[in-house]
């Protein structure tokens, strides 16, 4: 997985993520039911990320 951050400004930074999977089981999803997924995963995903920095707690990690 690799990722970059670029600033766009004094208030905005593009995330670029790129990640590559690979399948260990004989049946996969179509890549349309995989882009659902994904997106649905990253809404919740940027959403609580958001949440947490409004918050003014510290990144976990």
């Amino acid at each position: 997985m690799d990722y970059k951050l670029t600033a766009l400004g004094p208030t905005k930074t593009r995330f670029a993520l790129e990640i590559v999977e690979r399948w260990m089981v004989p049946t996969f999803p179509k890549k349309s039911e995989w882009l659902r997924r994904s997106n649905e995963y990253w809404d919740e995903l940027v959403l609580a990320i958001e949440e947490r920095y409004r918050s003014g707690k510290p990144a976990k990690g």
